[in-house]
């Protein structure tokens, strides 16, 4: 019924074929491995009690000794891109079964599991204060030419470096090197070449090199969660067993020895990780938390081509501009959204810095105009006669009477035809308790709520917005969720028919 993993182990190609025919031949084992653990997966779920003798857990475990041969082969050949879209079978792990019939692993693995998880975060945290990702070269693009002359292919050049060497260049005991290293390779952050003596970037590990934003955000998040993890037992025993409601006395500034300072204040104090901040948030417009495609521009669009305001989009605490550039990028133009109708509002260093970047980035051009004007949104208000007042990623960063607050000083600045955008995850409300394994919806959206705590914010659901909402005397009017089907949405809001000045105070 299958082809035993012994007769596909003596297909696999040598280390002196060409790179173009390994390349052929490795794809073609890869996709027969796989299919073949497929298959004994089918098998073994149709019939438990399988004795047929046409596959043992022997030819198992020699079929997973066979991919994993393939995969080493195929990351130090010039298939490296090609083997990072690959899927991989995994091997089956041992279940229970819940009372609802869904399979899960044993307690005690979930529990070990999670602790091999912190391992991986906290090796890649060590390797990154070492400098071990930019020490290992980056790959180097190819082109391969095919023995028949039929064409070339695009791949990558793996460009790895050898435990010796790079122990060297990072200064770092090779043995304790190889050792620490095991917990990325076995996960496949890292590659690791075929004879065990050299290391390679993979996809994954090439966003954890100091000039990506992911590896700002990667130093982000291990302090906000993992530093501050620690101290959350005694920050609740002295603070009460309740929801931080402040700006300051937070855990993260509690943990840090400076509980007055608000955490964006104490991010101000030290330019190097203002810098850090600042890129990390560049890439909180992921296809996970889009920007735009949500929210209905046509109303905004007529008002820009109208020319009657002076002001169309306040973006408050809009930090560098990241969202107002792919707004003008999508509904810019000759007929669209322009510069000079937008303004950045935030913290003074925050926007002297977006003005920076506007004024002398050449890829920036279509931010000149932009104005950048300092505002401390917890006791100012935004400039007045705009039609949107647009905030992105900034209310999950307070409690709910901080944010009323906000919406309160926003409001003041609010026309009865304008309108605020709140552009956040909108939490999914808990439905009936259920003992399967959660989706990868809730566990990301359960996991953002817990990542805002150490600052003293939170993510909401729909009811809890609209209850922060009426506290600033402001009602829902609209709610546009991402039509990808992400936990992200927009939350417009209106004055209320009982908003007055008096309620505002």
């Amino acid at each position: 019924m299958y082809a035993k993993p012994s007769a596909i182990r003596s297909s696999v190609p040598k280390g002196n074929n060409s790179a173009a025919s390994a390349i052929k031949s490795l794809k073609a084992i890869h996709q027969i491995t796989g299919q073949y653990l497929v298959d004994k997966k089918n098998v073994q779920a149709a019939d438990q009690r399988n004795t047929s003798g046409d596959v043992s857990d022997r030819d198992m475990e020699e079929a997973f000794s066979v991919l994993t041969e393939v995969k080493q082969l195929l990351a130090s050949s010039a298939g490296y891109r090609m083997m990072a879209a690959a899927v991989v079978v995994p091997p089956k792990p041992i279940v229970e079964k819940s009372s609802d019939g869904a399979a899960r692993p044993p307690p005690q693995e979930v529990i070990m599991g999670l602790f091999a998880q912190m391992s991986v975060v906290s090796a890649i945290n060590l390797f990154k204060h070492w400098g071990i990702f930019d020490a290992i070269p980056i790959p180097i693009p190819i082109t391969v030419t095919n023995n028949n002359g039929s064409g070339s292919e695009e791949s990558e050049l793996n460009g790895g470096i050898s435990f010796a060497d790079l122990a060297e260049k990072v200064n770092v005991e090779q043995s304790l090197l190889i050792r620490i290293s095991k917990m990325l390779t076995s996960t496949a952050i890292l590659g690791r070449s075929q004879d065990g003596l050299c290391l390679y970037h993979t996809p994954t590990s090439l966003f954890l090199v100091s000039t990506h934003p992911m590896s700002a955000m990667f130093s982000l998040l291990h302090t906000n969660i993992v530093s501050v993890s620690a101290s959350l037992p005694s920050y609740f025993d002295t603070y009460g067993r309740r929801e931080p409601v402040g700006v300051n006395h937070v855990p993260l500034t509690v943990h840090e020895k400076k509980p007055e300072l608000k955490y964006f204040d104490l991010v101000c104090q030290d330019p190097k990780r203002m810098a850090e901040f600042m890129k990390a948030m560049s890439i909180t417009h992921s296809s996970r938390v889009p920007t735009v495609g949500i929210y209905d521009m046509t109303l905004v669009l007529s008002e820009a081509r109208a020319g009657g305001r002076e002001t169309v989009w306040v973006d408050v605490g809009g930090g560098g501009g990241h969202s107002v550039k792919l707004f003008l990028r999508e509904y810019g133009g000759h007929d669209g959204l322009k510069a000079h109708q937008c303004v950045v509002h935030d913290l003074d260093d925050v926007v002297q810095e977006g003005a920076r970047r506007a004024g002398v980035q050449e890829e920036d051009d279509e931010m000149k105009g932009v104005r950048f004007l300092p505002l401390d949104f917890h006791c100012q208000s935004p400039v007045k006669g705009a039609l949107i007042y647009y905030l992105r990623h900034i209310m999950r960063d307070y409690s709910d009477p901080v944010c009323s607050n906000i919406l309160r000083n926003v409001a003041r600045s609010l026309s009865p035809e304008a309108r605020i955008l709140i552009s956040e995850q909108i939490t999914p409300e808990e439905g009936p308790p259920t003992t399967s394994q959660p989706s990868s919806q809730q566990m990301y959206a359960a996991f953002k709520d817990f990542s805002m705590l150490s600052i003293g914010g939170k993510e909401r659901s729909l009811d809890q917005w609209r209850s922060v909402a009426a506290e600033a005397g402001l009602e829902i009017s609209r709610v546009y969720m991402d039509p990808k089907g992400t936990a992200h949405g927009v939350v417009e809001l209106k004055l209320a028919d009982t908003w007055s000045e008096e309620v505002s105070a």
